[in-house]
């Protein structure tokens, strides 16, 4: 085709989005998130206090298999890692040592997700080889349970993010960015663990 009949098919195509954006800004505009979370990075979020929590199903690097629902009667401190999350790295210790002195009260998980281009999990499991946890390790290898919980911008998860479960399978608590301990975090802990 010449370049005249794609700028003749090209117009009108141009013209009826231009008019359905016009008359329909509702279908090609997603409605504003209205589920933002309480916290000080205040980003939208899957989950929220007092909702029941999103399953997941997911295998540790020894290929246990772990599924939320089985838990309950536990509460459980959920938080979301990557190697090239500077601010997970930070928040490490602080959820170590808090499983350290609370992990006859409280299942702790850290869901961890691949880096791009980790074939292998090579680099994730480097680090927790360098840097080994006290807690339950599990991969969400395609990120749909970390896409379920936690506020993605730009195609990317916003972590790290801490989420309180209490043994009713009910969040009682959620926290983004980095926190000084995991109870100033979630100040709720205290009694949702003492249960």
């Amino acid at each position: 085709m010449s370049r005249s009949v794609y700028r003749w098919i090209g117009c009108p195509a141009a013209i009826l989005m231009a008019l359905t954006i016009l008359l329909f800004p509702d279908v090609v505009t997603p409605a504003p998130d209205s589920r933002t979370c309480d916290d000080r990075m205040n980003h939208p979020v899957c989950v929220r206090e007092g909702d029941a929590a999103a399953d997941f199903n997911l295998r540790g690097f020894d290929n246990s298999l772990v599924r939320l629902s089985e838990l309950k009667g536990t509460p459980v401190l959920i938080d979301f890692f990557s190697v090239d999350c500077s601010a997970c790295k930070q928040m490490l210790p602080v959820l170590t040592e808090f499983a350290n002195r609370n992990s006859d009260k409280v299942r702790v998980i850290l869901i961890a997700i691949p880096a791009p281009g980790d074939r292998g999990n090579v680099r994730l499991k480097q680090y927790f080889k360098r840097n080994p946890v006290p807690f339950t390790l599990l991969l969400d290898l395609a990120g749909y349970s970390t896409s379920a919980w936690v506020p993605v911008q730009d195609g990317e998860a916003v972590i790290p993010y801490l989420f309180l479960v209490d043994g009713n399978g009910i969040v009682r608590g959620v926290a983004g960015g980095i926190h000084k301990s995991v109870e100033a975090a979630l100040p709720a802990i205290s009694s949702v663990i003492a249960r």
